[in-house]
């Protein structure tokens, strides 16, 4: 099965992140962006199983995916029509791209995504980041 990935955080590409696809805890594929594209060729036998895509952030696994199903000699997505997914709404917890002008300002909190964000977490950044949190707005990492 082969998989054409493009990330999405906030609307812009990511290709920073090493995308993995694992069945059950066996990792079937694994790839870096080759100009903002993730190619994986899933390896399996059979048909019927879920595949849980994950990316490598900070050296944490991070689900982006559960939505597909192993189907042999099928592909998902294409070169120009690729597999889009968001990575700053997953479920449990996010990884989005800030920018230091959404940290203006004299409020204590900002929302992302529908989560309270306290501004004390961030400090001395500038420009912009990425920040990786979950749904009580704890803050786990920040990456330039």
């Amino acid at each position: 099965m082969s998989l054409v990935v493009k990330l999405l955080c906030d609307g812009e590409p990511v290709d920073t992140f090493e995308v993995a696809a694992f069945v059950d805890d066996e990792c079937r594929a694994a790839a870096k962006a080759d100009n903002g594209i993730y190619y994986l060729m899933v390896q399996g036998e059979g048909s019927g199983q879920p595949i849980q895509l994950r990316t490598y952030y900070e050296g944490e696994e991070v689900v982006i995916d559960e939505a597909l199903v192993f189907q042999k000699d099928t592909n998902i997505g294409l070169p120009w029509d690729p597999y889009i997914i968001e990575i700053g709404n997953n479920a449990t917890d996010g990884i989005m791209s800030i920018d230091s002008q959404q940290l203006a300002g004299d409020a204590k909190y900002f929302l992302l995504n529908g989560v309270e964000i306290d501004k004390s977490q961030i400090k001395n950044l500038k420009s912009q980041f990425y920040i990786r949190y979950d749904r009580s707005g704890k803050v786990s990492k920040l990456k330039k």
